[in-house]
């Protein structure tokens, strides 16, 4: 009973799950586990350069998690949103999504997808992945010269792409 004599209920949009919070953080941290692993990984299914001593223990312990960890992160993702929009509406919901999602998306992709797209190329062909006479540089200018809608690499943002939707 509440103070002025009615039953007191708790608005489940407001409600604050720390459980499923906590989930979301393990499953995020998982990917560090699974990007420190993806280093070790012998052959084509590893980095563009891989440390001397890989062995097939670490790609068990990617595909082990890799076989739950983005499932959940974006169920969850999904739960979250659901909430979000109950709680603010759709108009707060879409501004609070732009911010969040959108925006990083882009400007994170205008920051790293250079960045990462030099470092691929080096490692490619300090590893002899890549073969040829450009360096790594002109690798990169290359492909930023070229782009189109049906190139882009998102990269480590292909995530974002997708709460996007």
């Amino acid at each position: 009973m509440s103070a002025n004599g009615g039953t007191s209920t708790i608005d489940s949009a407001s409600v604050r799950y720390h459980g499923l919070d906590a989930l979301r953080a393990w499953a995020m941290s998982m990917g560090i586990v699974l990007h420190a692993a993806w280093i070790m990984i012998p052959g084509e299914a590893g980095a563009p350069m891989t440390d001397a001593s890989a062995s097939s223990v670490p790609e068990f312990i990617c595909l082990a998690i890799h076989t739950f960890r983005m499932q959940l992160f974006f169920a969850l993702a999904g739960l979250f949103a659901c909430l979000l929009l109950r709680k603010r509406g759709p108009r707060k919901f879409a501004i609070n999504r732009t911010q969040r999602i959108v925006l990083p998306l882009v400007v994170f992709w205008l920051i790293l997808c250079p960045i990462m797209v030099w470092q691929y190329n080096a490692a490619g062909l300090a590893s002899g992945a890549i073969q040829g006479d450009q360096s790594a540089w002109e690798l990169t200018v290359d492909y930023f010269a070229n782009i189109n809608i049906s190139n882009v690499m998102l990269l480590h943002l292909w995530f974002l792409y997708y709460l996007c939707w």
